[in-house]
């Protein structure tokens, strides 16, 4: 399997309008899951997780020094939350729609 993470549809939609317009996306939460126990594929048809167990706001998002199309997002997961294997994340913007999507080994 590949782990990767990829923009959805919506999230091309989304860069393609503030390409256009000048327009900001703002990105506000991000989004862990379980994959209802399985590895997931990630789809750019994708709207939501298989199984969403966590989400926050985005604590910080930030560029890579080395690589200027590298950026990193972060999210504060809590000492407590567990039970769970993460297999699969997610970002969306302020409007809830779901930009970036990716699975985990």
């Amino acid at each position: 399997m590949t782990y990767k993470v990829i923009h959805t549809k919506i999230g091309l939609q989304l860069l393609a309008q503030v390409a256009a317009t000048g327009a900001k996306l703002e990105l506000s939460h991000f989004a862990i899951g379980d994959g209802n126990g399985n590895p997931i594929n990630v789809d750019p048809n994708m709207k939501q997780l298989v199984r969403e167990r966590y989400r926050n706001t985005i604590n910080r998002i930030y560029q890579d020094p080395e690589n200027e199309n590298l950026y990193t997002a972060e999210v504060l997961i809590p000492l407590n939350l567990g039970g769970f294997v993460m297999r699969e994340i997610a970002i969306f913007d302020k409007n809830g729609n779901m930009v970036l999507v990716g699975n985990l080994p």
